[in-house]
């Protein structure tokens, strides 16, 4: 098997090589260590995955260390929150979503809207409330989401203020 982790090892750039070999090496004997002991299910579907990742890996530093390329980014079947360059939290991304709708939903009520507005019927008060009733409480109902998502996190002490003070850099005397 090392001849085939230090194989698929040797895919890598000349330059990630050099830099990682060895700790990759280290990581992966050391949890096939770990598995030693279990069933041959388990050792082959660990050998497996990290065999997977190894070569994939490869795959995404030769696609994105080709020199001369503009395509740096991560490819996208890599998980982005291994890449230090990723800066948001995995919450933004639903919240751009809910944004995103209800962008979605505000143009299409005033599309609804500017049809009522343009026909010859004479608009009542509540048409003309309910573009921006219904901004206002999609609005706040993304605000409630927010706030009880920050409520869950915060009562859980997993925001990443919290996890960083917990994190010891150096022995203590």
């Amino acid at each position: 098997m090392l001849l085939l982790y230090r194989t698929a090892v040797w895919l890598y750039p000349r330059q990630c090589r050099a830099e990682f070999a060895d700790e990759m090496l280290d990581v992966v004997l050391a949890g096939a260590t770990e598995v030693r002991g279990e069933s041959w299910m388990n050792r082959v579907r660990f050998h497996a995955r990290e065999l997977a990742g190894l070569l994939a890996g490869a795959v995404d530093e030769r696609v994105r260390f080709r020199p001369n390329s503009y395509f740096k980014l991560a490819l996208v079947w890599r998980r982005i929150a291994m890449r230090s360059s990723f800066r948001f939290p995995k919450s933004v991304a639903p919240m751009m979503m809910l944004v995103f709708a209800l962008v979605l939903f505000t143009i299409a009520r005033a599309a609804s809207t500017a049809v009522m507005v343009s026909s010859p019927h004479v608009t009542t008060a509540g048409e003309r409330l309910s573009l921006p009733l219904s901004v206002g409480l999609w609005l706040g109902l993304a605000y409630l989401v927010g706030a009880l998502v920050w409520l869950l996190i915060h009562a859980l002490h997993q925001s990443g203020a919290q996890r960083l003070s917990d994190i010891q850099t150096w022995p203590q005397k």
